[in-house]
């Protein structure tokens, strides 16, 4: 949809898989935690073991207490309070939203075998107090929601190879914030900008098989269940229907009788609709290297809208149908480090035969399609020679092998993103800045998003925070977010 990018803005930016230096470390390097082995401090070098050099008894001889086991199941969860206020409408429309969430989840680590099997509840107080006013998709869509989440139990069958099945997120590429290759999950994003990172992502039924052997992963998922995740309905907050209506010379007030929602194509188990994906991966050291390749269903969709005049005519309703179709993905992602300071990362991709949506305003508002194949990449730099800071550039570029007539906007425009963290207090606060531009001459417009976070307590974080969004002066993916600055608050506790 026309606001995935911005959506993904506030989700790679917060996903901490992609920037794991722990001790399994994705470029391969060894840990800095020494081993047992080369521990200085052995048995019986320091004359302080059983045979005591000056002959007081040891305390060994006392009986040892029984071992205590670990329970094999936790219980916990996680709370978030996220208010928000529209910086251009404080005398008017001051409130943007008020949700509250609750995901309490269920986790199981016996031997070889995990279980993870959480929920998902929220209300918005905004939208709730607003009840009858609201039309049906815009309740739907915002008002409440309970559904589960991670669903899913994986099994080490041998050393080196797990299966797992069930509801669960897979991170693809390399990219912090622009990816091309992060394909698998559908996102949430009903409020481009302010997705909580650890939520953005929306798990997927899935089956997946990854097996080590050395320096190399090889990993296979098929995903039966055709899910698109959550996106804004047209004449909601975040809505472009009205602008296109502008666009084409047609009153909004024209479409006020009616309840306007998006409907998708393919829904369930079909088996016309299973996505299959493989990637091999390679340890160097001080790089990696992937291949990537898939089968898989569009996640942004046709737009299919030719029969609304009739809908208009006889229906309360009408449904615009987005078009899932399927096109297959080849790709290329790797990493090195030149420097100690310095990461680079890269992707490359190649879309064949996907489906576009085409737009026409005159003489009246008209949606069509085209397919074509394109090839897109992503360049990116990290930064961490300064102190407690890490910055990240990142550049993507598309190019069409034959480019389509008509397009609804340019999507092989070359985006540009920045991110800035900076950590003080421990690591207790944390500033974030991060910047996307659309177009090397911001044609297309482009958006900040900058925010603070100060763990009060352990489990507990609270955060302070600004979205602003420029559209430009041309159709693109903030299409509508003209009068959509933002500022927020957020706690999250997690237990």
């Amino acid at each position: 949809m026309s606001l995935v990018l911005l959506a993904l803005l506030a989700a790679r930016a917060g996903d901490p898989s992609e920037d794991d230096w722990g001790n399994d470390d994705s470029i391969g390097f060894p840990s800095s935690t020494p081993s047992s082995d080369e521990d200085d401090w052995g048995e019986g070098d320091d004359g302080w073991g059983d045979d005591d050099a000056i002959g007081f008894p040891s305390d060994s001889s006392a009986p040892a207490p029984p071992p205590t086991r670990e329970s094999p199941i936790r219980l916990g969860g996680t709370v978030v309070s996220t208010d928000v206020m529209w910086l251009q409408r404080l005398k008017d429309e001051p409130y943007a939203s008020s949700r509250k969430s609750f995901d309490p989840h269920l986790r199981i680590v016996e031997d070889k075998l995990r279980v993870e099997v959480s929920l998902h509840f929220e209300a918005d107080a905004r939208y709730l107090a607003e009840g009858e006013d609201l039309d049906d998709a815009t309740w739907e869509v915002y008002a409440y929601q309970a559904a589960p989440r991670l669903l899913f139990a994986d099994v080490e069958v041998r050393p080196g190879l797990v299966v797992s099945a069930g509801r669960q997120i897979v991170s693809w590429g390399e990219g912090v914030v622009l990816s091309p290759l992060d394909v698998i999950n559908p996102a949430d994003q009903r409020d481009p900008g302010l997705g909580d990172p650890d939520d953005f992502k929306l798990p997927i039924l899935m089956g997946r098989v990854d097996g080590r052997i050395g320096d190399h992963e090889l990993d296979a998922i098929v995903v039966p269940e055709a899910f698109f995740g959550y996106v804004p309905n047209p004449t909601g907050p975040y809505g472009a229907l009205d602008d296109l209506l502008a666009e084409a010379n047609i009153p909004p007030e024209m479409l006020e009788p009616y309840t306007i929602r998006y409907q998708h194509g393919q829904r369930g188990t079909d088996p016309r609709n299973f996505e299959v994906y493989g990637r091999w991966r390679y340890f160097g050291r001080g790089f990696d290297l992937g291949l990537y390749a898939a089968s898989l269903l569009d996640d942004a969709g046709l737009i299919v809208f030719q029969d609304v005049s009739d809908g208009l005519g006889t229906n309360e309703n009408v449904d615009i149908v987005l078009d899932h179709r399927r096109f297959t993905l080849l790709g290329h992602s790797g990493t090195a480090l030149p420097h100690e300071d310095l990461l680079v990362r890269w992707e490359l991709t190649a879309e064949l035969d996907r489906w576009f949506t085409t737009y026409e305003s005159t003489p009246a508002p008209t949606f069509g399609e085209a397919q074509a194949s394109m090839a897109r990449g992503m360049i990116g730099l990290q930064y961490n020679g300064l102190p407690r800071t890490t910055i990240d550039l990142e550049a993507t570029k598309g190019l069409f092998f034959e480019r389509p007539r008509g397009l609804t906007f340019d999507v092989d425009t070359e985006i540009f993103a920045l991110r800035v963290t900076h950590d003080e207090l421990r690591e207790r606060l944390e500033m974030t800045v991060l910047a996307m531009l659309l177009g090397a001459d911001l044609l297309y417009g482009g958006a900040v998003r900058a925010e603070v976070n100060y763990e009060v307590a352990d489990g507990l974080r609270a955060g302070l925070g600004v979205v602003l969004t420029y559209p430009g002066d041309e159709r693109g993916p903030l299409y509508g977010l003209d009068e959509h600055h933002r500022a927020f608050a957020r706690a999250r506790y997690e237990f």
